[in-house]
């Protein structure tokens, strides 16, 4: 029986295409056979702490058969230390600062091993302004004893019965922590910590997103400023606007009577702030307490009116 031309020629390219899918098939089998019956997967990387990573390895097996996840090493460099391996699917790492290069390699395969992956990790920078004051806020554990010639670091206590805020200097502070930076003004890169058992304080932030004002909040809020009124650095008041993230405030239960500013006082020391007596000068006749607070109807004491001590 005769075919026709077109039987013949559908009967040529089904025998090529069943050719390519041999072909195809022997190249697959050349590389994920017998001879390399599984492929590394990049590794994966998950924060699970402060400064602690879990790193995940998988293998893909292209014979069906079942794969012992403790056929395979991770491999990982911190900050261009030197190499550290962990047998075994996962790998848990501390201390992990800057960057950070980490691969899997399969013990039964001397050619099996993943893409290397580089993970670049967040180093916290603080900025002092001119003013020679800042805020900041953290949720990482920081070290700052090596820029102690630099700045000094304070956590901030509110003292409702003072209406003040008690500054405590410290050389380092846990996650989680808002404090007061003052020194010289610069752009500073601080140390990360494990942890830390410094108290934390009452300031607090955010480092994902601004905070935005609420008239309806449970709380005031008070932010570290200059006080042209009475010349002192101190939390004043917030009555609208946004916190920007990393910048720490003070949030204070809400009352009758509000404040609108906290004396800043550094502890040990009766207030903080003024830069002297002669600075706390007005053109009217307010009259002002010692450590800045404009005193409607002052009693009997030592107080300051147009930049000197008067005595009432």
């Amino acid at each position: 029986m005769k075919t026709s031309p077109i039987m013949n020629l559908l009967a040529r390219a089904a025998m090529l295409l069943l050719l390519a899918v041999l072909t195809s098939a022997t190249a697959w089998a050349d590389d994920y056979g017998a001879d390399k019956p599984t492929r590394l997967n990049s590794p994966t990387i998950i924060r699970t702490g402060t400064h602690t990573y879990t790193i995940f390895a998988t293998r893909t097996d292209y014979n069906g058969g079942s794969v012992d996840p403790s056929d395979q090493t991770i491999h990982y460099i911190i900050s261009e230390g030197e190499e550290r391996t962990q047998n075994g699917p996962s790998a848990d790492i501390e201390e992990v600062y800057g960057n950070i290069v980490y691969w899997a390699t399969d013990n039964d395969e001397p050619h099996g091993e993943s893409e290397r992956v580089t993970e670049t990790y967040f180093v916290p920078t603080v900025t002092i302004t001119d003013a020679g004051w800042a805020t900041y806020y953290t949720d990482l554990a920081l070290d700052f004893s090596k820029l102690s010639n630099n700045f000094k670091a304070y956590i901030a206590t509110y003292d409702g019965a003072t209406e003040s805020v008690k500054l405590s200097e410290v050389s380092e502070v846990p996650y989680g922590t808002g404090v007061v930076l003052k020194g010289k003004p610069g752009e500073y890169e601080v140390e990360m910590i494990a942890s830390s058992e410094t108290e934390r304080g009452d300031l607090t932030g955010s480092t994902t997103k601004d905070f935005e004002y609420d008239a309806n909040a449970a709380y005031d809020y008070y932010m570290l400023g200059w006080n042209d009124q009475t010349r002192m650095v101190q939390f004043m008041l917030l009555n609208s606007g946004t916190i920007a993230k990393g910048k720490a405030y003070l949030p204070v239960p809400k009352a009758d009577g509000q404040t609108r500013a906290l004396t800043v006082v550094l502890e040990g020391e009766s207030a903080a702030g003024i830069q002297s007596v002669d600075e706390l000068k007005t053109d009217d006749d307010a009259v002002y307490s010692l450590s800045g607070q404009r005193v409607s109807n002052p009693s009997r004491g030592l107080f300051i009116v147009k930049g000197k001590k008067v005595i009432k």
